[in-house]
Formats: C-alpha cells, structure tokens, sequence
C-alpha cells in the first residue's frame, strides 16, 4: 500500500510541473496598462516660456520701449558708462533695442529734485564726449558723430543715441505722450552730420528753438 502511494503522489507531483511549464511567463506590458500619452521612446514634452529683458524693464521703460517703437526681443541690458553716472540719483536704466532703422541706446536717470537733474545735465553738457566739447544754453554746434536726443524732465532726464539718423520730432512727440504729466525743461537733439537742435513746445506743437531768440 506504501509502495501504491508513494507512484501516486510522484504522478501528481510530475503532472503538476507539466502544467507550469505550459504557462506563459507575464511581462510588464501585461502587468501595467499601456500610456494613452505618451508611447514607448517618446519624451514627455516641457513647457518653456520665452523670457526678454525688456521683461525685467521698469514699467516706465517698458512704456518707452513702445512709443520708440523698439523690438522687444532685440532688447538687451547695457553696462555702458556714462557722465551722468557720477552724479547723485536716485534710480537708472540702460538698454539697447533695435528699430526698423538702426540699433538704438536708451538711459535714464531719476532724481529727486529739479536741482539734482539739472546739475546731471549741465555738467555733461560742459564736458561731452571723447572730446570734451562743450555747449552753452540754445547753442547750435556739432557735438557727436552720431544722432542723440537729450529728453530733460523735472526729476528724470532720458539720454537716446544712435549711429542712425534719427526723426527726433517723431521721437520727441513719443516721449511727451509717455509723461503727459510731467514738466518738460529742455530738449536737444542732433541729427548724424549736423549740429545740435533745441525743441520747444508752442501751440501744441514741438518746434525748433533758434539760438538767442
């Protein structure tokens, strides 16, 4: 009877191992379900945000920008130099952006009084330039080989310069409107090849300024 059980149970036990041999192993693509986003190889895709400088632009430069008509992906922070930085004031900005004509850079200095501005301006005005030339009040002269436009309000003066000729009205009649608000004391502007103008505001109107008159 032993010798009976024991066939017994070695023909369970080899039936057993015939049964799991005709199984099939499960891969893991049984086991997860298949991705309806994303298939095999592929890399999930991030999204990326395009940052300009002109972002990181106060809003009154960024208000500028507009009115000048600049690109706001050509906008780049500049460390330039410049004899304003020497004098007191309370903020500034330096950039440079390109128009449909030319590349073009824009300072601007805040201050917190008429007088600070003034001292800023009229001191550079005595020495501009590499050669240090001067320019009284109103005068008609050469000063640069290249266009500029000085925009002087109470408590900030904005300084534009170009290798370009430049449509200073144009220019001019864009500032006005981004500081509807604030006084506006002196204006010049020079063209490439040409001497230095001074705009005034007269019938709602920015005309030339003539030398003593």
């Amino acid at each position: 009877m032993k010798r009976i059980g024991y066939v017994a149970t070695l023909i369970l036990i080899l039936l057993s191992c015939k049964d799991q041999a005709n199984e099939k192993p499960l891969s893991m693509e049984d086991i997860v379900a298949h991705s309806d986003k994303y298939k095999e190889n592929d890399t999930p895709v991030k999204e990326s945000k395009t940052f300009f400088f002109y972002d990181s632009l106060s809003p009154i430069a960024q208000r500028i920008v507009d009115t000048l008509s600049l690109m706001k992906e050509s906008i780049l922070l500049s460390d330039s130099l410049l004899p304003p930085d020497r004098f007191l004031f309370s903020s500034k900005e330096k950039w440079t952006g390109r128009s449909q004509e030319s590349t073009i850079l824009i300072s601007q200095w805040k201050y917190k009084d008429s007088l600070q501005t003034k001292n800023a301006f009229f001191n550079w005005l005595d020495c501009f330039g590499k050669s240090c030339a001067s320019l009284r009040l109103f005068e008609e002269k050469k000063l640069s080989k290249e266009s500029f436009l000085f925009f002087i309000l109470e408590r900030r003066m904005i300084y534009v310069s170009t290798s370009a000729k430049m449509d200073a009205k144009k220019m001019i009649e864009s500032l006005a409107v981004t500081f509807p608000k604030d006084r506006i004391l002196y204006v010049i502007s020079q063209s490439v090849g040409r001497k230095t103008e001074w705009w005034t505001f007269v019938d709602e109107e920015w005309t030339l300024k003539k030398e003593g008159i």
